[in-house]
């Protein structure tokens, strides 16, 4: 297994995800629920991650992260006019 993503959104992890299983890359989710122990260990280290299960889906994996989060960006600004 490979981390390929962390996000302090899990909103925006489950769309990764989403699209990376889509692709037919199958990856888990790791600190999901671990949002809790917030004040106990550092905060970056309670970000939700998303992991490959085949190291040689890594690469691929990372573009479409890429690619997904750059058409987020692309969108984001027209709904901070509602």
């Amino acid at each position: 297994m490979r981390k390929v993503h962390t996000a302090d959104s899990m909103v925006e992890l489950a769309h990764l995800r989403n699209v990376l299983e889509t692709a037919g890359i199958p990856c888990h989710v790791r600190n999901e629920r671990l949002g809790g122990a917030l004040g106990e260990i550092p905060f970056v280290e309670c970000w939700p991650e998303l992991w490959v299960l085949r190291n040689g889906d890594a690469l691929q994996a990372r573009g479409l992260i890429d690619m997904a989060r750059s058409q987020l960006d692309i969108v984001a600004p027209a709904a901070d006019l509602i």
